[in-house]
């Protein structure tokens, strides 16, 4: 049996339109391969900067034209391309200097400075010493209170130019309280800031970070403190409290830290002396300040030693 005429045309068909295609897609890749160019950007490091002078006005980096086919120019390895400048024979002042450019070379493609040379003033190294402060950020781990923190070492010396010392105003650390524990020691660079907050890049720090330890308090902590007996009335006439006892001498306290710290003593109800002529063991109960309570319930045992005094001896 033959195969129907038009199953043949829709088989042409195909095989046309697939052609067709085909021819398309290699003209679109061929016309996005072509030769181009992109602007970049690499860093610039200064070389062999004489001792005691420092480059005040060099920029990060540089631009260059990266050359070659589009599907190129996409992996060009930009972390491993470096634009120099030598400073070995510059002296103080303004000059302008030659830059080269280094990298990984590649017949694929090509790279060249936008500008050879750029303007470097170098002036005189100003050295000067500031403490650092703390800048906590973030919140405190959950029941604690945050109290500060001890930095080490305290200061730390400011190397750049004159002109740059001046526009100093703190030196600082940021510490996210929230990542932390009390005592916790931890490293971190040294921010050096203008009058507005913002960091001045042109300034070094030696050493150029610190270790802080942040201190902490539980929001809620207990602390033991004394008991002190209070008394009131008089002993009969001819009697005298000779000494006395009390039981416990301390108590525990619960609540939170900066309350607690405040508090050196708990007094007892009154004791009464009214009446007494012998020794005697009388109980009473604590008077809490406001804003803590007793981390369990207890009362107090006062041993009153009374003997007879002196005639007109009273308490």
């Amino acid at each position: 049996m033959s195969t129907p005429k038009f199953a043949w045309d829709k088989v042409v068909l195909f095989l046309v339109s697939l052609f067709l295609s085909l021819v398309f897609w290699l003209q679109v890749q061929a016309q996005a391969d072509q030769a181009t160019e992109q602007r970049l950007s690499v860093v610039l490091q200064p070389l062999n900067t004489p001792e005691g002078l420092i480059p005040e006005n060099l920029p990060p980096a540089v631009d260059v034209v990266a050359r070659g086919p589009q599907s190129t120019l996409r992996t060009i390895p930009r972390e491993e391309w470096r634009a120099t400048v030598d400073l070995a024979q510059a002296k103080a002042g303004e000059a302008r200097f030659e830059i080269r450019l280094r990298g990984p070379r590649d017949d694929n493609y090509e790279m060249n400075l936008v500008s050879q040379g750029v303007r470097v003033k170098l002036s005189p190294v100003k050295r000067i010493s500031k403490p650092v402060e703390v800048d906590p950020t973030g919140n405190s781990p959950e029941g604690t209170v945050y109290q500060g923190a001890e930095v080490q070492p305290g200061r730390v010396t400011l190397v750049g130019t004159e002109n740059s010392m001046i526009k100093v105003a703190r030196v600082r650390v940021l510490l996210d309280r929230a990542r932390l524990t009390s005592f916790q020691m931890i490293e971190l660079p040294v921010d050096v800031l203008d009058a507005n907050g913002q960091r001045i890049d042109n300034i070094s720090t030696d050493p150029p970070s610190v270790t802080v330890r942040p201190q902490f308090l539980r929001e809620e902590t207990t602390a033991s403190v004394l008991i002190r007996p209070r008394f009131v009335g008089t002993l009969p006439f001819g009697y005298e409290v000779e000494s006395f006892q009390i039981d416990p001498v301390q108590v525990d306290l619960k609540g939170k830290s900066n309350i607690l710290s405040g508090i050196q003593r708990v007094d007892t109800t009154p004791v009464d002396l009214s009446g007494l002529k012998a020794t005697k063991t009388v109980e009473a109960d604590l008077v809490i300040p406001p804003g803590v309570a007793l981390e369990r319930e207890q009362k107090v045992r006062v041993t009153l030693n009374i003997r007879r005094g002196p005639a007109g001896g009273r308490n």
